[in-house]
């Protein structure tokens, strides 16, 4: 379990803003002024967009996502290999193998700028150790979990949004401990229904991509977060809708860490371990909540952990953990002594009293 600090998520929030400014269409590469940061530029070969910003005692390295061009769809359509070295230089010996489509910013015709006034941003900053921040929503996530290869001297932040895998397993280079990866969810307005970013969980057939860094589920109430096992995969036809992937709109990344930050502002940390009492939910995910219990209103409720209390339960994702609801009580397994029932195979000792419905010995 990870707890959120109050500090990444302030730090989250930026980087989703500077994502979603990274689609702006800036022609050239030039310098800007902007409210919310100390310094602010654009480098710009298209389909290629960057951004290097510096607010407060932090410097950002935000990447685009993709665009509706055909040339940028071909860089997400290269499955093949690329071999990125540690700080880029191949005298290291230090490599790790990445989706090459997603490395392609490596040939634009400002990747030497980009690389130049970040090191210059870099050496303006008081504290070092926690300096650089790497971002980007979609495609521009992961570019900037490529990113942290090149630039693994500079102990970076990598904070993503929506990324597909982009680096193969094994990857001693990646700072996983330093690495927040957000997934979307929500619920679908038409029906009972809930909603994961596809892009997240889409398949690397030839590359063998993998994730890395904490996979950190936003809830549908906007206030929740779930720190998600390693082994967590939606059901197809759960991860099929593409408006879970906006970055922008109400339920986009961006509101959604806007929303956490703010529901959460008074606290020191946001804990990770579910989706709060109320939230929507599907039993068939009952494990999202922090209650591990999705009731039959489809809202994360208090499992009920006693047993043989009637009327406690209506069904089994009432009970907590593998508890199960017999006639109206949770139940280790089959009911206990003196528990409600109805037939003698609902009871431990196989004898219900018919006449009372409790087990008996």
């Amino acid at each position: 379990m990870v707890n959120l600090s109050k500090e990444i998520l302030a730090l989250s929030a930026v980087a989703a803003q500077l994502s979603e400014m990274a689609y702006n269409a800036v022609t050239g590469t030039r310098p800007f002024t902007h409210p919310d940061f100390d310094t602010i530029s654009f480098y710009t070969d298209e389909p290629d967009q960057a951004i290097v910003a510096k607010k407060g005692d932090h410097c950002y390295l935000a990447f685009r996502g993709s665009t509706a061009t055909l040339e940028d769809w071909w860089q997400n359509f290269n499955l093949f290999d690329a071999e990125i070295y540690k700080d880029n230089n191949e005298r290291s010996r230090e490599s790790c193998e990445t989706r090459a489509g997603y490395a392609d910013f490596l040939t634009t015709n400002f990747v030497d700028s980009v690389e130049a006034d970040l090191m210059k941003c870099y050496e303006s900053c008081q504290n070092k150790k926690d300096c650089l921040i790497l971002t980007g929503h979609s495609q521009g996530g992961a570019s900037a979990a490529i990113a942290s290869i090149i630039f693994s001297s500079f102990n970076p932040t990598v904070i993503t949004f929506g990324q597909p895998p982009a680096i193969d397993r094994g990857c001693s280079l990646i700072p996983d401990t330093r690495y927040y990866r957000f997934i979307n969810s929500m619920q679908d307005g038409s029906e009972d229904d809930i909603n994961f970013d596809p892009v997240v969980y889409l398949p690397s057939p030839i590359s063998q991509s993998v994730h890395y860094g904490y996979p950190i589920l936003l809830g549908d109430d906007g206030t929740s977060v779930k720190l998600l096992d390693d082994n967590f995969l939606p059901q197809p036809t759960d991860r099929i809708k593409v408006d879970a992937h906006d970055l922008s709109g109400q339920k986009g990344y961006v509101k959604r860490v806007e929303s956490v930050l703010k529901n959460n502002n008074s606290k020191r940390s946001i804990p990770t371990d579910g989706f709060s009492t109320g939230a929507f939910c599907l039993p068939k995910y009952d494990e999202l909540c922090a209650t591990t219990s999705c009731g039959s209103s489809n809202v994360c409720d208090d499992a009920v952990t006693k047993l043989c209390v009637k009327g406690s339960c209506d069904n089994n994702d009432d009970c907590a953990g593998d508890y199960r609801c017999v006639q109206g009580a949770c139940a280790d397994g089959r009911a206990e002594l003196h528990c409600p029932c109805y037939w003698n195979n609902q009871c431990k000792s196989g004898r219900c009293r018919w006449w009372k419905r409790v087990c008996r010995k």
